[in-house]
């Protein structure tokens, strides 16, 4: 059996070439502050299952593992981002130019912002641009 490299309490995970019991998997953990691990939670002893640190959900499964649910709600919420971020303005065809480019560049500017944070990429961003143009002409 493989021990703590901290405490010699038994370990439960692996992480690099130290071996981890849970208080200090969890302690390791702690440290992480990458914004990417901020919405998706791991999985910690309690009982008979592992507790999600972030949404509490629980499972059957190893000390560390990341939460499913976490992972799919992310993964759903990034989605639902992208769709909204696609939608153009609501443009009136009585509305004066400089109001229609006004919106126009905010969207583009929004559009930018979520290619650049990941939400959609460039070919996405293009497309919703251009469908939006040829609807204009």
């Amino acid at each position: 059996m493989t021990t703590c490299s901290d405490c010699h309490r038994p370990a439960v995970k692996p992480v690099g070439t130290r071996n981890y019991c849970d208080e200090h998997l969890l302690a390791l953990y702690a440290t992480f502050t990458s914004p990417a691990l901020a919405h998706v939670g791991y999985g910690i002893t309690d009982g008979a299952y592992v507790r999600c640190t972030s949404c509490n959900a629980t499972w059957q499964g190893v000390t560390g593992d990341r939460c499913w649910w976490c992972q799919r709600s992310y993964a759903v919420m990034l989605e639902h981002q992208a769709d909204l971020v696609t939608q153009p303005p609501d443009l009136d065809p009585d509305m004066a130019d400089a109001v229609i480019n006004a919106r126009m560049a905010a969207w583009a500017d929004r559009l930018w912002r979520a290619v650049l944070a990941g939400i959609i990429d460039e070919r996405q961003a293009q497309r919703a641009l251009t469908q939006q143009m040829k609807k204009a002409a």
